[in-house]
């Protein structure tokens, strides 16, 4: 959480050219599969979804363990769960 709370101050900086409110549109959710299914429980049409930062890596490295992550295979999974059907 310390980390994006780092991030956000970036975005706050930026408050004056934008609106950004916490739990209104800034989210800081530090569960990486949630955080996913809320991006895409927001999309509306046009918009544009790009997850960063873990495509290439198969682990999510914690202070006290290591998690599998495949960044690909969740968000696929995430769609499906809302029912995107890619044919």
């Amino acid at each position: 959480m310390d980390i994006l709370e780092e991030i956000s101050k970036g975005v706050e900086a930026e408050k004056s050219r934008h609106i950004f409110n916490r739990e209104e549109n800034l989210f800081l959710i530090p569960d990486r599969p949630l955080a996913i299914r809320k991006a895409l429980s927001l999309v509306q049409k046009g918009d544009l979804v790009i997850l960063l930062g873990k495509g290439h890596e198969n682990s999510i490295i914690y202070a006290d363990h290591v998690m599998s992550f495949d960044e690909i295979s969740e968000a696929e999974k995430a769609l499906a769960e809302i029912g995107y059907n890619n044919n």
